[in-house]
């Protein structure tokens, strides 16, 4: 890949659009090219955190090992999305393995890299912080949504994944992993998700085609959501399709 193409990569990525042409240069002499196939692993539990993973195409997904439940998904990341941040700036090591969920492209760069262009760069370094805040902001609406229903995170799921298409009459969007991995993240069993994603269908609010979700009534799975701030909250929608929060 020659430089200039990588320069055009990084520039386009998380926040590092803050950065100066000079600045992603730089940042382009230390970044490393790591190209995966789906279900190779990028980063194993007890791997030191020594530098930052951007994904340029594909997903990968974040898995804890729990005790109670095997193997769970985390995170799905995905296209211009980032991951290894907190742990490299507290030294710590990676809690989680992270996993390729289809092939795909990263970038890798190095702690002292990045540290080098905060110190020269406040904007950089507060772009930074506002990505790492939004992160925060996720989990605890992750940790509000652990209250909902099954169908009631699946419907916020997709609408999340609809983001901008949302604009759209029938946005048309491709499930961000397997199912077996998204039923994982929602704390679903895979038969509970084929269940919902079927009642969805016969309700006329969505179509599934393979990996392929086009949200037909996006009011529709807005209504499901309902309040997202207690258990008791379930939406009458949600209700109807036989759903309670667990």
């Amino acid at each position: 890949m020659v430089a200039e193409k990588l320069d055009s990569l990084l520039s386009g990525l998380a926040y590092l659009d803050a950065l100066s042409r000079q600045g992603v240069a730089r940042i382009a002499r230390r970044t490393h090219r790591i190209p995966v196939e789906r279900g190779q692993a990028i980063v194993r539990a007890g791997d030191a955190a020594v530098g930052v993973y951007f994904v340029v195409s594909g997903r990968v997904t974040t898995l804890a090992h729990l005790p109670e439940h095997g193997r769970k998904v985390l995170q799905i990341i995905g296209p211009g999305e980032s991951f290894g941040e907190p742990f490299m700036f507290l030294d710590d090591p990676y809690p989680f393995d992270v996993l390729a969920a289809a092939r795909s492209l990263l970038l890798f760069v190095d702690k002292a890299a990045l540290v080098h262009e905060i110190d020269r760069s406040p904007g950089f370094a507060q772009r930074i912080i506002v990505g790492l805040s939004r992160r925060l902001e996720k989990d605890a609406k992750d940790a509000r949504a652990s209250a909902l229903s099954g169908v009631q995170r699946l419907a916020d799921m997709l609408l999340e994944e609809a983001g901008e298409r949302d604009r759209e009459a029938k946005p048309i969007l491709t499930l961000p992993a397997s199912k077996l991995a998204i039923a994982s993240r929602l704390d679903l069993t895979p038969e509970h998700l084929s269940r919902i994603l079927r009642k969805l269908s016969q309700r006329g609010l969505i179509r599934v085609d393979g990996p392929r979700v086009t949200i037909l009534n996006l009011d529709g799975l807005r209504d499901i959501i309902g309040p997202m701030h207690a258990r008791e909250g379930a939406s009458q929608e949600a209700v109807a399709l036989g759903d309670r929060p667990c």
